[in-house]
């Protein structure tokens, strides 16, 4: 067998993963804060990343000198009018929502198909809701019909405070899931994130000693390319 047709297999035999980044975060930021993980993870799985359609307004002590590029900060929805976001809160509001949905949608129909996600924070809380449109997906077809995949990697995910979401969670997603919980994490708290848990069918665990980032180590690549090698 040829090196160029060995290689052509192994990538046929990669798992397709679409990567979600978090609120505050954009496509360039989240590429560099998983690029460690990436390399380890290169012979089992390929990343496809995306950014988040909705720029958020920047804090009054964030560095505004910078390229707009690299620096304008981006998220899923606003959980109030004046465009702000706050995971730990109940409201009734969820801003640029459903654009995000179409925008995820388009993502699927235009570069997919994906084997599954990688979504970090508000992306892993609007991930578990594709959780569930996914499997709406294999017996109907959701609005968001495009959006299709075998599990999901979630790191720091909650279940959303918004109101108007509460139908998504009130039957258990049959997907397969990891869950990826910072045991120190301030930004979203590991009972949050454990919370979680209940509304999938048997979820996987893995804890970290850290706080609020994708764990890079040797600990955490083993418990996704354990996980990785159980999806048929």
């Amino acid at each position: 067998m040829s090196q160029k047709n060995k290689s052509t297999i192994e990538k046929k035999n990669l798992k397709r993963i679409l990567m979600i980044h978090g609120y505050r975060q954009n496509e360039k930021a989240f590429r560099e804060k998983t690029g460690g993980l990436r390399k380890s993870l290169k012979n089992f799985a390929e990343f496809v990343f995306c950014e988040a359609p909705h720029v958020v307004l920047k804090l009054d002590n964030e560095n505004l000198e910078c390229e707009k590029d690299s620096c304008e900060d981006k998220g899923w929805w606003f959980s109030s009018n004046d465009r702000q976001y706050n995971a730990l809160l109940q409201t009734d509001c969820d801003l640029g929502f459903e654009q995000s949905l179409g925008y995820l949608d388009k993502i699927f129909q235009d570069q997919g198909p994906f084997d599954g996600i990688l979504a970090f924070s508000q992306g892993a809380c609007i991930g578990s809701i594709m959780c569930h449109i996914s499997r709406i997906n294999e017996i109907s077809e959701h609005k968001f019909k495009h959006i299709k995949f075998k599990f999901a990697i979630l790191v720091a995910g909650f279940k959303s405070g918004q109101s108007q979401h509460d139908f998504y969670y009130d039957k258990k997603i049959q997907l397969p899931s990891l869950h990826i919980i910072g045991e120190t994490d301030r930004v979203i708290p590991k009972e949050i994130s454990i919370n979680l848990l209940n509304y999938f069918v048997e979820p996987k665990t893995f804890e970290h000693s850290g706080g609020h980032f994708v764990p890079t180590n040797a600990e955490a690549k083993n418990s996704i390319i354990q996980f990785l090698n159980s999806i048929q």
